[in-house]
């Protein structure tokens, strides 16, 4: 008897013999592990279907990683604080936060600041990043941007991103409000 939480396996098998399509489902497995099974027609040499073939791959490391991201995702949504990545030429990859000076994060990828912010904060950002990208180091600064009529002082952060060979693939940065002034 199997242990997969996979009530549909029969179906699934006789759905892939009939159609000759193959299917990838992901099932839960005992003690919370998880697999991604996927069923295949089994041609023989002569090419006959002669039964079906599945593979077990464990995705359990996957799935735990997608729920910390998403848990993260979710708290960063609820906080002050803007992520964010560019690539070289400073359109963004990805925003995982309630979004850059109110703006949707899903709005803003595959833009640059100057194509949604205002000329002063768009001037700001990308003046830090490109310092941040030009010399290979981080990069933090206060800066005063305006947001909703008035104007208000963040804290920004931007550092290159290096793929495993050293080659520059963007920034990525964190924008957050300076609540306080510091004593």
């Amino acid at each position: 008897m199997s242990k997969l939480a996979y009530p549909d396996l029969i179906s699934h098998a006789e759905e892939v013999l009939k159609t000759l399509a193959f299917r990838e489902v992901e099932v839960q497995g005992p003690e919370g592990t998880w697999f991604q099974v996927r069923l295949v027609p089994y041609r023989t040499t002569d090419n006959i279907i002669d039964g079906l073939v599945m593979t077990f791959v464990d995705i359990t490391k996957i799935k735990r990683l997608l729920e910390k991201e998403r848990t993260m995702a979710l708290q960063l949504k609820s906080s002050p604080v803007a992520v964010f990545g560019n690539d070289v030429e400073m359109r963004y990859l990805w925003s995982g936060s309630a979004g850059i000076l109110g703006h949707d994060p899903t709005t803003i990828v595959g833009k640059r600041d100057d194509e949604f912010l205002s000329n002063q904060n768009s001037l700001a950002l990308q003046s830090l990043k490109g310092q941040a990208l030009k010399e290979r180091k981080s990069v933090r600064e206060v800066v005063t941007l305006e947001f909703n009529g008035s104007s208000g002082s963040y804290d920004f952060l931007a550092q290159p991103m290096v793929d495993s060979a050293g080659e520059v693939l963007g920034v990525a940065g964190v924008l957050s409000s300076k609540l306080e002034k510091e004593p």
